[in-house]
């Protein structure tokens, strides 16, 4: 009788632990799956986010055709599309307008006190580049928009007056070059 007992308690804790090993093998099959889809949903992310500034680089190299256009109507209708491009709130596409060639157009259009509504856009591009990093902060910097902007403040129009006191504060808060 008690060797009966004996052999179903070792025949239990046999059966106990090969439940626990088909356990642990099931969870680490588990684990390793979660992993491998883990890296595969970051490399598709990566590849999305990637792809995703495609449309809007190629979008900026049209619309610097049409900041170089002669017509003030092509240029300022430009302008505002990249002001519309360059304030959405998430990851809004600094970097790409900055290696478009745009951005030294736009500075210029700071300089152009006959055309107050193109001033005022690029006043407000120029005011999100510099709530970028300070690596984009530093770009403007270095193009000499900062003296630009001081200069802005003489200005009649009320609107490029105030935009390029939120520009040269953004600049100031991001930057000890300036």
């Amino acid at each position: 009788h008690d060797r009966k007992n004996l052999l179903k308690i070792t025949n239990f804790e046999e059966d106990i632990k090969k439940k626990r090993e088909e356990i642990i093998h099931e969870a680490r099959k588990y684990n390793r799956e979660e992993s491998i889809m883990k890296r595969r949903k970051e490399k598709i992310d990566l590849i999305e986010k990637n792809l995703s500034h495609f449309p809007v680089t190629n979008k900026l190299l049209k619309l610097k055709d049409q900041l170089e256009s002669g017509e003030t109507g092509k240029k300022l209708e430009a302008t505002i599309e990249i002001r519309k491009l360059i304030s959405i709130e998430n990851d809004p596409p600094i970097e790409e307008i900055i290696h478009s060639g745009a951005l030294p157009i736009l500075i210029d259009f700071l300089k152009n006190s006959t055309e107050s509504q193109l001033q005022f856009e690029a006043a407000w591009i120029i005011t999100n580049i510099a709530s970028g990093t300070s690596e984009q902060t530093l770009v403007l910097i270095n193009y000499g928009v900062v003296k630009i902007l001081i200069d802005l403040l003489e200005t009649q129009n009320e609107n490029v007056k105030e935009q390029s006191i939120w520009a040269l504060g953004n600049i100031a808060g991001d930057s000890v070059n300036c």
